[in-house]
């Protein structure tokens, strides 16, 4: 891009991929959660009113709570099959997802705990991704994997946010099910 000035800007922000940077920064001002005055995607993502609207996003995608006692009387069987096979009904055929709270109860408190194919079975079902933090108990695979390295305000931008980072099932969908059904 090609100022008035005679300066002339080619790096678009890493971040949106929209706007151009400045000559400190490649980020452009609302990616810059240091830019004054204080517009950057950051304080849009932690205004209340934007929470609001992504809580409202996420509860309309919740499973519902007798799916939830479901879910945890199979996995507290121990039946890796069933499991998976209850969480692809629910994402594909009811089109529901887990919150962060339940799933984390289900990965670290219900079964034989927490192994990589219950990681990699559970977490891409999980719709309020935001919340997968260190604060929260999560493991740093599950936030490097499947909660964005706790950077929400960089990834998310409008409602509905962005998905996880990895497809549905994690990423070897079809090894999981082998393993299901072995």
């Amino acid at each position: 891009m090609k100022l008035r000035s005679g300066k002339t800007y080619v790096t678009t922000c890493f971040i949106c991929k929209e706007h151009y940077g400045n000559e400190h920064s490649s980020k452009c001002s609302k990616c810059d959660p240091n830019y004054k005055p204080a517009y950057s995607w950051s304080t849009i993502y932690y205004g209340d009113e934007f929470q609001l609207k992504l809580k409202k996003y996420a509860e309309s995608l919740i499973a519902p709570d007798y799916f939830k006692r479901y879910l945890k009387a199979i996995s507290n069987r121990n039946n890796f099959r069933h499991l998976y096979e209850a969480l692809r009904y629910l994402r594909f055929d009811v089109k529901l997802l887990l919150d962060a709270k339940f799933a984390y109860y289900l990965i670290n408190h219900t079964g034989p705990g927490k192994n990589r194919e219950r990681i990699h079975l559970i977490c891409p079902m999980i719709v309020d991704w935001w919340n997968i933090t260190k604060e929260n108990g999560w493991g740093s695979t599950e936030i490097c994997y499947y909660g964005r390295f706790e950077q929400p305000h960089y990834k998310i931008k409008s409602i509905p946010p962005p998905k996880t980072n990895v497809p549905p099932g994690g990423w070897n969908w079809k090894n999981i099910m082998h393993s299901a059904y072995n």
